[in-house]
């Protein structure tokens, strides 16, 4: 009796419905929103100052910073595997999450006094795009 090489293994045969869809064009676009928006995580740490003591009078406190920054390199990561793979792997998800939780740590500065006006938009801001983002690149692509 001869066996095919392909299911000689126990595995099910890889299916069309079964292999992974290509990423489409608005999970590119979410991808590169969500890079931009890790690049700015990354510089700031070195852009904005901490705070000096207990007033948020210059800005997120350090580990609020270096948070961002860990979520930045986690998001470019991501995004660079995504790029290169397939939608149903982890990295997409991955970088979506990342942006999530960079995006909460925005949300303090919503409540919290003596934060500058212009900190309270730059952080709607970032909010505003990390939901796009996410959405965009968790959107399912289309069937070719």
């Amino acid at each position: 009796m001869t066996t095919h090489p392909a299911t000689s293994s126990g595995a099910p045969p890889v299916t069309r419905a079964s292999r992974p869809r290509p990423l489409g064009a608005l999970n590119h676009v979410g991808l590169a929103l969500a890079g931009l928006l890790a690049l700015v995580d990354l510089g700031g740490v070195l852009l904005v100052e901490p705070p000096s003591g207990s007033s948020a009078q210059n800005g997120p406190p350090a580990e609020v910073l270096w948070f961002a920054f860990a979520m930045g390199v986690v998001t470019l990561v991501g995004v660079a595997l995504a790029w290169a793979g397939r939608w149903r792997t982890p990295a997409p998800r991955v970088a979506a999450v990342a942006r999530i939780l960079s995006a909460l740590t925005a949300v303090p500065a919503f409540f919290v006094g003596g934060v500058p006006a212009a900190l309270v938009v730059w952080g709607a801001v970032t909010v505003l795009l990390t939901v796009a983002a996410v959405v965009l690149v968790l959107v399912r692509p289309r069937r070719a």
